[in-house]
């Protein structure tokens, strides 16, 4: 019987305001960065009235003025590489490119201007980018697409970079697992459930848990950058006391680019198992395919417009993940006579249910129950009364049967800019998995009769940021996440075919899982855990204003949830 859990996300309204003097913390959201630069002359003193131009590489500019101390900052800016140029009479004009903007981050730039004409141009340095943070008090590190792109990782899960970060703390990686694997993240000494994980600046975490299980995983080939902030983030971040999060999925860019890839693992490259080995067994079969591709660029005709699209599909055979390894008893041919010949059981006093149970059909061996290799030896009332007595009557069960995972996500992204004031932002991230475990349906390692563990991922992002001014910038955004899961298990037999009887057989007819203190693992019927479903929705919308005055930066608004 299923049992359906709907979990919905309708948290109360959140209000943040923050008013802050100096521009340490004002000037991002959890989906742009900033550039905050100080305009110096030859000798060191402060140029105000210096005019800065930041330009992106799809056409935007912005201009301000520099402030009496000759700082000037640009606040909630799309994560990429930007074009600045400073020009102030008597002074000879001055570009750095490229400018890189991280998701969270602040860019912080130091430009000298020498005398000159402003018609004659130099080229400033990247030393003009300080590369220690000396804004705000906040620790991590940023990620771009193509360092995790080209990172390796088994499963091509790029959670499991987040143990990499200073602070931080992780489970040692199984390259076995089944699917992406479940990333465990320690930050800070707190717990894998307390972080928070942002995708294009909406909550994406799984609310049944709060861990990174079923949560959306875009392919590394689609990702722009990602964050994480291990501490003292600022108040527009994080909602959790371990780590914060931020992922944010490419666009489009002025000119065309797209790329083919596939991903294989195979057991012909792999050694066996040393336990397999040990006990004679052939090597599991392991076989991966990571497949897929992206292309984005300019839409035609319609000036302004940028999308990018992107596809990964994932299928695998994974014999590793789904074997068992343990000693079993052997049970010969399972009639009363031997079985209380082989283990110590008086004469006629077995249990008929667990005989019956020891009889069920099913995948191990045309059982339910799996037997040990080889032929039980009598053992006689004599040596059972030995306290040093050991039975001779188990021997090492092997199995493997090959869990079946398949998965295929795309995203697809749109840009606009509209005019010189406008631009929309329209992220999606679509993915089915599904895993079928022949081994599965009585909890991890234990001996089941079949599970299928089929999770849907949707998650839509909206955002439109409105340049009122080149002071004066508001981002708005809504979105959504939803996460649909289910774990659906076979039920092998019913109490009515053991004899056996349940107060609640007539809505639970399965028969129970079985533990004993000599026999791991547990085998039977389902565990508590299987036969279930459930759906979590989370609503998102947030708005950002930031307002820069002088050398004062105010950044107020409010978040749901």
């Amino acid at each position: 019987m299923t049992s359906l859990r709907i979990i919905r996300s309708t948290s109360l309204l959140l209000i943040l305001f923050v008013l802050v003097s100096t521009p340490a913390f004002c000037q991002i959201t959890s989906q742009t960065g900033a550039v905050r630069m100080t305009v110096v002359d030859p000798q060191g003193a402060s140029v105000s009235g210096a005019k800065v131009t930041v330009s992106s590489s799809l056409g935007t500019t912005t201009t301000k003025d520099t402030a009496g101390d000759g700082s000037v900052v640009f606040p909630l800016l799309d994560p990429g590489d930007y074009r600045v140029t400073v020009e102030r009479e008597g002074f000879r004009r001055a570009v750095i490119s490229p400018v890189a903007v991280k998701i969270t981050e602040v860019t912080n730039l130091t430009v000298s201007l020498e005398v000159g004409e402003v018609s004659t141009e130099i080229v400033v340095s990247a030393g003009a980018v300080q590369t220690v943070n000396t804004t705000n008090a906040t620790l991590g590190e940023t990620l771009t697409g193509n360092v995790v792109e080209n990172l390796p990782l088994s499963t091509r899960n790029f959670l499991f970079l987040l143990g990499n970060n200073a602070g931080t703390s992780a489970t040692l990686p199984n390259a076995t697992q089944a699917g992406f694997g479940l990333a465990v993240i320690f930050v800070a000494g707190q717990r894998g459930t307390f972080n928070n994980l942002v995708i294009n600046g909406i909550d994406a975490n799984n609310l049944g848990n709060n861990n990174f299980g079923n949560v959306p995983i875009p392919a590394p080939d689609s990702l722009e950058e990602f964050r994480v902030q291990t501490s003292l983030y600022d108040a527009s971040q994080g909602k959790t006391s371990g780590g914060n999060i931020n992922v944010l999925t490419k666009s489009g860019t002025s000119a065309y680019h797209g790329e083919l890839y596939e991903f294989f693992r195979n057991d012909v490259l792999n050694a066996n198992d040393f336990f397999r080995n040990k006990g004679g067994q052939p090597r599991p079969v392991l076989k991966q395919n990571q497949f897929g591709g992206n292309l984005g660029g300019p839409v035609p005709k319609l000036k302004e417009t940028f999308w990018f699209v992107s596809y990964e599909g994932t299928r695998q055979r994974n014999g590793v993940a789904g074997a068992i390894s343990s000693s079993m008893p052997m049970l010969g041919d399972r009639s009363q006579a031997t079985l209380e010949s082989a283990f110590c059981i008086p004469a006629g006093t077995i249990d008929p249910v667990a005989l019956k149970l020891l009889n069920l059909p099913g995948q191990y061996g045309g059982f339910l129950v799996p037997s040990g290799p080889g032929t039980p030896q009598t053992v006689t009332a004599t040596q059972c009364a030995l306290p040093t007595f050991k039975n001779p009557n188990f021997a090492l069960f092997n199995v493997s049967k090959s869990l079946q995972f398949q998965g295929d996500q795309f995203n697809a992204n749109v840009d606009k800019n509209i005019g010189l004031h406008h631009k929309i932002i329209e992220k999606f991230f679509f993915a089915n998995a599904n895993t079928v475990d022949p081994l599965g349906g009585e909890g991890a390692g234990n001996l089941g009769s079949g599970q299928t563990t089929p999770v849907l991922n949707r998650l839509a992002s909206l955002s439109w940021v409105y340049t009122v001014t080149p002071n004066l910038v508001n981002e708005a955004r809504v979105g959504f996440n939803r996460i649909t899961q289910q774990v659906l298990a076979v039920d092998p037999a019913t109490v009515s075919q053991l004899g056996m009887t349940r107060f609640n057989s007539s809505v639970f007819p399965g028969i129970p899982l079985f533990t004993t203190n000599d026999i791991f693992p547990a085998f039977g019927g389902i565990s508590t855990n299987n036969d279930q479903a459930s759906v979590s929705n989370t609503y998102h919308f947030t708005d950002t204003t930031a307002w820069t005055h002088g050398k004062h930066t105010v950044r107020g608004g409010f978040e749901s949830p």
